[in-house]
């Protein structure tokens, strides 16, 4: 029903063949009478050819015809992609009727470029506000006419989509409230290292906790934590087999501190660092008594790692953290690589000069470090392996079904490097 109330809104005379066809299907949809899968297709597949015949200022209607081709009882997000391109169609006439056009818009670029890269955490158009104020002058008024016109169609959509659930038979009951937005019965059940032990989310008095029970009694299961406000979402096993690990805020601050909590019911805090924020960081079974976290507590900006010490909750700092984005944890839970973001939004890998981190080297052009169980680690841009970061001593590399196979000189394989995308 919707659907066919957003077509006309583009095409209120049904002048648009395209949307006639998909509006048919979707009345016999309603009426009872679903129609094939093959017709649906059969309609998609004209649509998307009348899109691409369309020219570019009458497209809209053809696009949302084709987003509409769909059965929406298989597919759930039909209603959202029609609408999108609508959306799209009065958000750039809004702003071309304030004069703003795809020049201004190339223009904008550098100058927010210019800003990110001098302070990411400012505001991003300051140095147009101080160098172009016409421009800045046109951006302002083609974003408040922008915002303007999506609110219209917001407005429009939801009271379109109230009148259509006004009008629904009487009999047809509610879903209930709690299918929807209550807590599951349970979830996430994990078994302890030594495999004696079971753990999960469940309720306890509503509010979401931990749960514990011997592996072959679930009978004799209790709750382990006393969570009553904001609940529990996610644990983790410590590799001791006694020590459960989760992370918790302080009213909905984002603050997060690593929490543990024992079979015995014992809690403990292992991160109380006033404003800070902490997160596991790596867990291994070489050290089951010791776990890693990166905390911001010296630096808001960036984390550095300390080890934990699981029995007295001892915290030593391993690694100063001088502005990377991130490490890769060996099995001793030390830092082996590092990984900074790029401006373009992609990632560098670093790997330390010798074997601290205060001194890194990026692995690109071709430099791959001899370093003791360590592999050379090429440079990826947006996904994609960069070519000049190919090493040239005697390694090769082919493309494999599932990532990058590295090969010696003599053709034995050596080492798998999957291939990592870091798209936003």
């Amino acid at each position: 029903m919707m659907v066919l109330w957003a077509l006309q809104q583009v095409d209120p005379d049904g002048t648009c063949e395209t949307g006639l066809a998909v509006a048919t299907l979707h009345q016999r949809l309603l009426a009872g009478d679903p129609p094939p899968r093959a017709e649906w297709s059969r309609v998609r597949r004209a649509a998307l050819a009348a899109t691409d015949r369309a020219p570019r200022g009458e497209r809209v209607v053809y696009e949302m015809a084709e987003a509409a081709a769909w059965d929406p009882s298989g597919a759930s997000t039909v209603l959202s992609d029609t609408l999108l391109p609508w959306l799209i169609h009065v958000s750039t006439n809004a702003m071309a009727a304030c004069g703003w056009t795809g020049a201004d818009s190339d223009a904008i670029g550098p100058f927010v470029a210019r800003a990110l890269e001098e302070d990411a955490e400012a505001d991003p158009y300051r140095l147009v506000r101080a160098e172009a104020p016409e421009l800045f002058a046109r951006m302002e008024a083609a974003g408040a006419a922008d915002a303007r016109e999506i609110r219209r169609v917001a407005e429009a959509t939801l009271a379109a989509l109230l009148d259509a659930t006004l009008s629904l038979p009487a009999d047809v009951p509610l879903i209930p409230r709690v299918d929807l937005f209550g807590n599951p019965d349970r979830y996430g059940a994990q078994i302890d290292p030594t495999g004696t032990m079971l753990a999960w989310i469940a309720p306890a008095g509503n509010v979401n906790n931990i749960w514990a029970a011997p592996r072959d009694d679930l009978a004799a299961a209790y709750c382990l934590t006393r969570d009553d406000k904001r609940g529990i979402h996610s644990f983790v096993w410590a590799y001791d087999g006694a020590t459960i690990l989760y992370v918790q805020d302080a009213d909905g601050d984002e603050n997060w501190h690593v929490h543990a909590v024992t079979l015995d019911r014992a809690t403990r805090d292992l991160t109380p660092f006033p404003g800070a924020q902490a997160s596991i960081a790596g867990l291994s079974r070489d050290v089951p008594t010791i776990i890693a976290v990166q905390i911001n507590a010296r630096d808001p900006r960036f984390h550095d790692i300390y080890h934990i010490d699981l029995a007295s909750g001892a915290a030593t700092l391993i690694e100063q953290n001088p502005g990377f984005g991130g490490f890769v944890l060996d099995s001793r839970l030390l830092p082996q690589l590092a990984i900074a973001p790029r401006a373009d939004g992609g990632q560098d890998v670093f790997a330390p000069r010798h074997c601290g981190l205060g001194a890194m080297v990026r692995l690109r052009s071709g430099r791959c470090p001899r370093l003791p169980h360590r592999r050379p680690f090429a440079r990826w841009r947006n996904g994609v392996r960069d070519r000049q970061s190919r090493p040239r001593h005697r390694r090769t590399c082919r493309a494999a079904a599932r990532g990058w196979t590295g090969t010696d000189a003599r053709g034995t394989t050596r080492c798998r490097h999957r291939r990592l995308s870091f798209r936003q």
